[in-house]
């Protein structure tokens, strides 16, 4: 799930910029324009809506038409364990809430905080009579030795791996270590460590799924959210990596854009942002079909977008996001307001 940078009630609107600062702000959105209307002289520019017109043809085939005719087959998984990351708030709990509606009836939840570990399982088997057992790890500093060797004893079957944290504000890398590093340790090389514990343990039992929750930031390097879009593709090249590696292990990369959850700030759902609910629905009903996808509808045509919207179009207008940012930062520094750091929620 992608984060959206939010400031604090303490921390001064936009309104308050001076008015000649402010105007700066549009010579960015005039210099895309400049750049779209060059572009349409370019030939790869006019094969763009053959591709978006196939892009939105296969995002109908896959949401809209398919679950008229295919439901993913998880009774192979029902006797099996299946293990979840960050399953204890937003779309790790949703997902998961999902596959025990489907049939799923064992599960293994990791987290840090024991008592919404305890939440989740106490929901799980009394709502749906499931199996349920907790293990409590950090990503950020615990010991993934000592989780390898838990997870080889347990017959995997199907893994949701959504563990990850975001951050408050757009900041440039290096402003702030401590956040980058973060995110980094534990979006990039924390989920990906836990991918080649539950292999090996995979593999051995037989094989299964996978489902990795990345974001739509992952396709692209976003300015001023350095660290979280390269933590987000490095599991998007690992997931499409392994998928090819293993015959007996599918996976499958999620690569969902703003969904309503405490990281986000979006406490309800609309035509670009869903609930986690809505989204866990959808994306379990892809299971099977295709091995990286946006997870619902919505995301799919915003994401899709990139298949018309070439890549310098893109950071051109990002350049306007940067504007707002440099003269957000000079009015908060004028009001002594503090900078915010990363999210500190992982689970």
């Amino acid at each position: 799930m992608a984060p959206v940078p939010a400031t604090t009630d303490s921390s001064p609107s936009l309104y308050s910029i001076p008015p000649v600062l402010a105007m700066l702000a549009v010579i960015p959105f005039v210099y895309v324009g400049y750049r779209v209307f060059r572009y349409t002289k370019l030939k790869h520019f006019r094969l763009a809506p053959i591709r978006t017109l196939f892009a939105l043809l296969h995002s109908i085939a896959i949401y809209l038409i398919a679950p008229f005719f295919y439901s993913p087959d998880l009774t192979r998984y029902i006797n099996r364990w299946t293990v979840v990351t960050g399953g204890t708030d937003g779309i790790g709990k949703a997902y998961t809430i999902e596959l025990a509606r489907r049939g799923l009836r064992k599960f293994v939840l990791i987290g840090r905080n024991q008592e919404k570990l305890s939440d989740v399982k106490t929901l799980l088997e009394l709502s749906f009579g499931c199996r349920v057992k907790t293990y409590l790890f950090d990503f950020a500093k615990d010991d993934f030795e000592q989780l390898r060797e838990y997870i080889s004893n347990i017959d995997v079957g199907f893994v949701v791996n959504s563990v990850g944290v975001g951050r408050e504000n757009l900041e440039r890398y290096g402003d702030n270590p401590a956040a980058d590093r973060q995110i980094l340790k534990i979006n990039g090389l924390g989920a990906a460590e836990f991918l080649s514990i539950v292999l090996p343990a995979m593999e051995k039992a037989g094989g299964g799924q996978i489902v990795v929750l990345s974001s739509s930031q992952g396709y692209r390097p976003i300015p001023l959210l350095a660290a979280y879009s390269a933590s987000k593709a490095v599991m998007s090249f690992l997931c499409e990596a392994i998928d090819r590696e293993y015959k007996t292990i599918s996976v499958q990369c999620l690569t969902p854009a703003l969904i309503a959850t405490k990281m986000v700030y979006y406490t309800k759902g609309g035509l670009f942002v869903v609930t986690p609910e809505q989204f866990a629905k959808q994306a379990v009903n892809t299971i099977g079909l295709t091995s990286k996808t946006s997870g619902c509808f919505n995301h799919e045509i915003q994401v899709r977008d990139r298949s018309f919207i070439f890549f310098y179009l893109f950071m051109y207008c990002m350049c306007s996001i940067y504007v707002l940012y440099v003269l957000q930062t000079s009015t908060r520094n004028r009001h002594g307001t503090c900078r915010s750091t990363v999210k500190k929620k992982h689970h």
